[in-house]
């Protein structure tokens, strides 16, 4: 969710609100299916996904943001890990400023997608990480595991 969004419940929702979600779920695959790493030592791009209040949430997702994301790197994938910094600092500047000089819109983020996408560096063969759930996890969630229905209610 956007950070505006969480600090102001009652904020008009706009295009760049869900761009910004957009980048949140691109974050999270990065962290589940590449082999990133931090620059800086005491960044943890997953504080951003572990808070338990939208006032927590917002402040995290703020820091990473404005301090944190230049920090995340993917080896041997800068077209991504430039994307990705370049995204970053689009919803920053979008997170502060009620009518930024550069709005955060479709047109703006295909731009984005097209110069990383003309980019060269792009690693061949480089399947996704896959992602082991805890085994414990599906009780938790209560996720249906392969070939089961979900209880119905």
């Amino acid at each position: 969710m956007a950070v505006q969004i969480l600090r102001s419940p009652g904020i008009k929702h706009s295009v760049r609100h869900d761009l910004e979600s957009f980048y949140w779920l691109f974050l999270w695959m990065i962290l589940n299916h590449t082999s990133y790493k931090c620059t800086e030592s005491d960044v943890d791009p997953w504080d951003s996904f572990s808070a338990t209040s939208s006032r927590s949430a917002s402040s995290e997702k703020f820091t990473w943001l404005s301090v944190d994301s230049s920090a995340l790197e993917i080896p041997n994938n800068l077209p991504l890990t430039r994307l990705h910094r370049r995204w970053a600092a689009m919803c920053y500047s979008n997170t502060w400023q009620e009518a930024p000089d550069n709005p955060l819109n479709h047109e703006t983020l295909l731009a984005i997608l097209r110069s990383a996408l003309e980019m060269s560096g792009w690693p061949d063969k480089d399947a996704a990480r896959p992602t082991v759930l805890p085994l414990d996890s599906r009780k938790k969630t209560g996720a249906a595991t392969t070939g089961q229905k979900r209880a119905s209610d």
